[in-house]
């Protein structure tokens, strides 16, 4: 009987010290993403915010999207360093191309888009990332000052950048043409984030039988007074046309405090 008390006692202190020192293998188990939403990105509206998950590789994982509204969401993604590109604005579904890089469509003005790119290391059950999204269109508002004779007119602004990259939030090369209807006195444009300063607007006017137009080097004439394309947030723009002249009067403005920064006379 002791023989057997013995035999029992050494069974359950080898089945103890098992259960002790065998762990489950979680290694292959998703790992809990928690993304919040930070309270200083703009003015968002109730927008949805759309999300593209990727493997540090490159490789797309999903999409999906939550309202901006809620200000948090979480996913279950694989574990490693994932990408993370998110992006909000009154029409993103829009864009084509590449998985998560945006680029506009021909003949568009830019959709009034706030986004932000980072890497999360989630190597372990749960990760957090912080969402700050930022301004990447320009809005530029131009205006035809009084006419002096000029009849219809039509304002045109065109350049070779038109997308948005994922990886960096850069301007990718495309197509960017907008124009205003014939009788427009004036025009209000979203430019999208620009690779360099090949901008163009072109004003084209009509007297009578006769018409004139006239082009503007745009991207280096705001260049010069300091507007850059490369800023987080990018600033506006009010542009007015002098007819009798046909001089620009340009102002950057800055797009939270809505004030004048610099200023350019022709």
């Amino acid at each position: 009987m002791r023989l057997t008390n013995i035999s029992v006692c050494t069974l359950l202190s080898l089945y103890v010290l098992s259960s002790c020192t065998v762990k489950e293998d979680r290694t292959e188990c998703p790992c809990r993403l928690e993304i919040l939403l930070d309270e200083s990105s703009g003015n968002l509206s109730g927008k949805d915010i759309l999300l593209w998950f990727s493997e540090d590789s490159g490789h797309p994982l999903r999409k999906t999207s939550f309202p901006s509204s809620e200000k948090q969401m979480t996913a279950d993604v694989p574990r490693g360093k994932i990408r993370i590109f998110a992006a909000t604005g009154d029409n993103v579904s829009m864009s084509t191309g590449q998985w998560n890089h945006l680029h506009l469509e021909p003949g568009l003005q830019a959709d009034s888009i706030f986004a932000c790119n980072s890497i999360v290391e989630c190597f372990g059950e749960m990760s957090t990332d912080t969402l700050i999204l930022h301004k990447q269109w320009c809005t530029a508002h131009i205006l035809l000052e009084e006419t002096g004779g000029w009849e219809p007119f039509r304002f045109e602004i065109y350049g070779k950048w038109s997308g948005l990259s994922a990886d960096d939030l850069t301007a990718l090369e495309g197509p960017f043409r907008y124009q205003s209807d014939a009788t427009a006195r004036q025009m209000t444009v979203r430019i999208p984030r620009q690779g360099d300063d090949s901008l163009v607007l072109k004003v084209h006017l009509t007297q009578g039988n006769q018409s004139d137009s006239k082009t503007f080097p745009l991207g280096k004439l705001i260049a010069e007074i300091g507007y850059q394309w490369d800023k987080t947030d990018l600033d506006d723009l009010a542009i007015s046309l002098d007819e009798a002249t046909l001089g620009l009067n340009i102002e950057i403005i800055d797009w939270e405090s809505s004030g004048p920064d610099r200023e350019i006379n022709f």
